[in-house]
């Protein structure tokens, strides 16, 4: 389920894809919270177009899991890939999505559209880092978490997103240790 390189090793690789109108500042905060919180190593960093036949015209969005199996076609061997888009993407039977992991693939897209609604630029760069970490816990095991302020808490609403935290509550902090022995920084861990 998990590739090689966490078994008995902690050491956590990210490819880190972007649309090339995105934010350098948003990309280097990403990298950043990526090491602080898993030690994470960005090896690769590349930017993509994401093709326009994947834009739904009745809906005015992009599909989700189509952009998401188009950003893993880059993915090199033993890491996870995180794409960043501003795009708007939706998944059948939702109306939106903020970010879509699909784990089989190792790849998640966070889509910063919405999450940039009403937002100064301090508020999308702590939304952008909260759905990230989401999305890196469900590719490495993790599903959605009922604790309110726990960055694995599913958001339906950018109210939601703004309640949650960019930390891990202790039970999805063990789940995540025992089922791919990563280790979260102390600082993104939730004292209950």
């Amino acid at each position: 389920m998990f590739p090689a390189l966490l078994k008995g090793n902690t050491l956590l690789k990210i490819q880190l894809l972007y649309e090339q109108d995105i934010g350098s500042d948003i990309v280097n905060a990403i990298r950043i919270a990526l090491r602080e919180a898993f030690n994470a190593q960005t090896i690769y960093e590349e930017t993509l177009v994401i093709p326009d036949t994947f834009y739904d015209n009745r809906r005015g969005q992009y599909l989700a899991e189509l952009v998401v199996e188009y950003a893993s076609t880059f993915l090199k061997e033993d890491v996870y890939a995180i794409l960043l888009s501003n795009k708007d993407a939706y998944v059948m039977g939702l109306n939106f999505v903020f970010g879509l992991a699909i784990p089989w693939l190792r790849t998640a897209a966070v889509f910063l559209a919405r999450l940039a609604t009403g937002a100064t630029r301090a508020t999308l760069l702590n939304r952008v880092e909260k759905e990230v970490l989401h999305e890196l816990g469900h590719l490495l095991g993790l599903e959605h978490c009922k604790t309110p302020k726990c960055v694995m808490n599913f958001s339906n609403s950018l109210r939601e997103v703004d309640i949650k935290t960019n930390r891990f509550c202790e039970k999805c902090y063990t789940k995540l240790q025992q089922k791919s022995n990563i280790r979260i920084s102390e600082r993104y861990v939730l004292k209950e």
